[in-house]
């Protein structure tokens, strides 16, 4: 069993990107509508920065583990090391959605870009890695708390 404050470490911050999901999707989903966000512009963009900074060392993990044979995530934040497992796995074998077939790069492009007819794909790609982060923290949920 992991530490609980490793745990309740892990938790808070699949938490905060969650969050940062959810502000960039929603600021999307609004200019796709025609209608203004009401989130400070600063919050919109440090959520940027946030899920940016993020998808560097994401990115990096999932480089380094691939390129190893036996599939372990050694050196790595423990936490995050199990993200990038989670993420290869649905790769490779159960999801073929949009995140899982959209390079870092292009994901990056989509988050810090502007341009109307790429908030669909940007949506998509959130969604998902909402989804990846819940699954996520769900398991340090159970840890913490017992399964409900």
């Amino acid at each position: 069993m992991r530490s609980k404050w490793l745990v309740t470490s892990n938790f808070e911050r699949m938490h905060e990107l969650i969050s940062a999901v959810n502000i960039v999707s929603i600021h999307a989903k609004l200019r796709m509508a025609g209608i203004e966000d009401p989130t400070d512009e600063s919050k919109i963009c440090q959520a940027e920065e946030h899920l940016l900074a993020f998808l560097d060392r994401f990115q990096a993990l999932i480089a380094y583990t691939e390129r190893q044979q036996n599939g372990t995530v050694i050196g790595a934040d423990p936490q995050l090391g199990g993200l990038a497992l989670r993420y290869l796995d649905q790769k490779r074998h159960l999801h073929k959605g949009r995140l899982s077939t959209v390079s870092f790069e292009k994901l990056r492009d989509l988050i810090r870009g502007d341009r109307l007819e790429d908030m669909p794909e940007l949506i998509s790609c959130m969604k998902e890695l909402r989804s990846l982060l819940e699954q996520h923290a769900y398991v340090d949920v159970v840890e913490l708390m017992g399964e409900m």
